[in-house]
């Protein structure tokens, strides 16, 4: 890396196939004080050049085989390195650690989904990242022999919880290929194949593969990204945990250890300040729902080229006890505190709709129908008719050989038996799985 130019803080795309390359390439980054920003590969032309353009983007790492189709103007215009390590062979990582890298430097770059349509890019320093890794470390014990599968996309902020606190302990780390992805039940067997011990999953298929696999390879089992609900005593331990990417993947933490009506998200980890804020900016009492902020040592440093978004995200902490909690984090989640000192994740504030004069929670008809033991999977989202009026339609996943007994009369007659009559939507539609992003969080466009 130190040879092709990367000096601290430059930005250094990876576009890489899923395998020990990309781990690789965001050592050799790191160590050269660049900052990784992974992006998907399977992406759209046009996404992908506005991350580099709008990320800085010095360099561009990617292999021969995979063809990227950027139009020739784009990368000349944007003065971009392109490196094939394959034909350029710069995977050398025993250069000296640079000296001049801080805790305050920038670790790596991360996109995630942005409210206009365009990505927003987060910087994440190096000390955010450690703090992350010793907790996660410390917290499930992470020793050399441990194996960590890793199930996530590269552009998924999470993954990085998924490699690093697992190399700083000399653990080893198992990308899970494209194929091993495909249900619950390829995870288990690649899982158990390779003696995975520790594995991430997206909350709804974390879900699936607690019901329906009984691994025996695990030790811990992470789900996070959504609403977790489910429980089924297995051999290994099961962790809720709760983190936006602009806090550095991971916030609070949960041990499931029972069945629960509501998982908890859990108490703040290590050098975490949480506060639970009304629309006043009040700190809101035990059991009022309430903002979720957040401060501490991994916070980010905001947006980059998206001044405003920043500072409407990250504010001023009027709770500030320190150098690390001067900023806040508005997180835009609705959670609540419990009595147990564990919060309760209600939903995203965006997640509450307005129908007439009413105010509806999507989540609530989501878990209500979970609620039927059949149902696999759902998700309910607001749709407008040609006048513009509002109605909820409900989309469910349930196994074939329950076809005929749970159908959409039967779960609506089971709403009406638990909802008043404006949270019962109009239309209930089964389907045969429910769409997900890139980085496996529900892609409710796909439903419109």
């Amino acid at each position: 890396m130190n040879h092709i130019g990367v000096k601290k803080e430059d930005v250094v795309a990876v576009m890489l196939p899923r395998n020990i390359n990309f781990v690789i390439a965001a050592i050799a980054t790191m160590k050269a004080g660049g900052s990784f920003f992974p992006i998907d590969i399977n992406n759209p032309i046009e996404r992908i050049e506005y991350l580099l353009e709008d990320s800085k983007a010095k360099v561009l790492i990617k292999e021969d085989n995979i063809k990227i189709s950027l139009r020739e103007e784009s990368i000349k215009d944007s003065n971009i390195c392109v490196v094939d390590i394959e034909k350029d062979g710069f995977m050398d990582t025993d250069f000296p650690l640079t000296q001049e890298i801080k805790p305050e430097n920038v670790a790596y770059t991360i996109s995630t989904s942005g409210s206009t349509g365009r990505p927003k890019i987060i910087s994440v320093e190096h000390r955010s990242l450690l703090n992350m890794c010793f907790y996660s470390i410390d917290q499930i014990n992470i020793t050399e022999n441990d194996i960590c599968g890793v199930y996530l996309s590269f552009s998924f902020d999470a993954v990085m919880k998924q490699i690093f606190p697992y190399l700083l302990k000399g653990a080893t780390v198992s990308i899970m290929s494209e194929e091993a992805k495909f249900n619950e039940f390829t995870v288990n067997e690649f899982c158990e194949e390779n003696d995975v011990t520790v594995l991430a999953l997206p909350s709804a298929l974390a879900k699936l593969f607690i019901k329906n696999c009984n691994n025996q390879s695990l030790r811990v089992l992470q789900a996070g990204g959504e609403k977790l609900n489910g429980y089924k005593k297995r051999k290994y331990k099961l962790y809720n945990e709760y983190g936006p990417a602009e806090f550095t993947v991971l916030s609070t933490q949960f041990l499931v250890d029972k069945e629960y009506n509501r998982i908890p998200i859990g108490k703040p980890i290590a050098n975490t300040y949480v506060y639970v804020l009304d629309k006043y900016d009040n700190l809101c009492p035990i059991g009022v729902p309430g903002e979720l902020c957040l401060s501490g040592a991994q916070i980010s440093r905001g947006y980059i080229n998206k001044k405003e978004a920043t500072e409407k995200s990250f504010v001023d902490n009027p709770f500030c006890i320190d150098v690390y909690t001067k900023k806040m984090y508005r997180s835009g989640d609705l959670v609540t505190w419990l009595e147990t000192g564990e919060l309760d994740y209600i939903g995203r504030l965006d997640n509450q709709i307005k129908i007439g004069e009413n105010n509806i929670d999507l989540y609530e008809i989501d878990n209500m129908i979970s609620n039927i033991n059949q149902i696999k999977s759902c998700i309910t989202i607001a749709k407008e008719d040609e006048k513009g009026i509002k109605y909820l339609s409900s989309y469910y996943v349930i196994d074939e050989k329950d076809y005929e007994k749970i159908n959409s009369t039967y779960i609506r007659n089971y709403l009406k038996l638990h909802l008043p009559s404006y949270m019962i939507p109009s239309v209930i539609i089964r389907i045969e799985k429910i769409p997900v992003t890139l980085i496996g969080k529900v892609n409710k466009r796909a439903l419109n």
